[in-house]
């Protein structure tokens, strides 16, 4: 099951909000070892988590809690492509506007791999942002992914550019890319992986949409 969480719908979502931050530093520091993300409240937190971040996770009654879960905020605020990875955006530098958005903290519990091959929490989380991108009507999205992921997306017919050339980190070969969405809708985003219904929530995309219209609005009022 996917469930949109905003700063909006906080006050109904408190345990999922906690549950998401603290599956994040499991993985990402106890499982991948990425000291950088270490919380002594083991709850990764950091600056991209802030009011007009839009959250995709999901919760499966086969696992207890939030098992699956991603993060997206428009790139002229603070996101993590920016803020620590813009050497892998020096091709064309990191964007900056309000219908890009950047996706980031794609993160799934190592215990749903029980769940089959492929699995699903990693493709329901993955429809999830992209129903949820579309619906907003942006115009793209960048990431930091995988070089094998960059790969796999040109080749399935995504218009993905390669930001910059691919860097080594640990044990990754990992790539900055934007994701253009001029031709992509939600219906060939379905159609595409054989869906004819959506995942996300008529509620879910309103919450969203409220984030992104005051995205809109703050940066219409600073370009005023």
């Amino acid at each position: 099951m996917i469930t949109i969480l905003t700063s909006g719908n906080r006050h109904e979502h408190e345990v999922k909000f906690d549950q998401m931050f603290r599956l994040r530093h499991r993985v990402l520091f106890e499982q991948m070892g990425w000291e950088e993300v270490y919380k002594p409240d083991g709850r990764d937190i950091d600056e991209s988590d802030h009011a007009h971040t839009i959250y995709v996770v999901s919760t499966r009654a086969e696992c207890d809690g939030v098992v699956g879960c991603v993060r997206l905020a428009a790139s002229n605020l603070t996101t993590l492509s920016a803020k620590h990875f813009p050497n892998l955006f020096d091709r064309y530098g990191v964007p900056s506007d309000p219908e890009i958005y950047d996706v980031s903290r794609i993160v799934v519990a190592p215990e749903t791999k029980k769940l089959g091959r492929p699995n699903p929490v990693t493709i329901e989380i993955h429809i999830g942002w992209l129903e949820t991108a579309c619906a907003l009507g942006l115009k793209g999205v960048t990431a930091v992914v995988e070089l094998w992921r960059f790969q796999r997306m040109v080749a399935t017919g995504f218009k993905a550019t390669a930001m910059g050339l691919p860097v080594t980190m640990g044990d990754l070969e990992v790539i900055g890319v934007k994701v253009d969405f001029e031709d992509l809708s939600l219906e060939s985003v379905r159609a595409f992986l054989g869906l004819k219904e959506p995942i996300v929530s008529a509620e879910g995309i309103i919450a969203a949409r409220t984030v992104h219209a005051d995205v809109l609005k703050k940066h219409q009022q600073r370009a005023a």
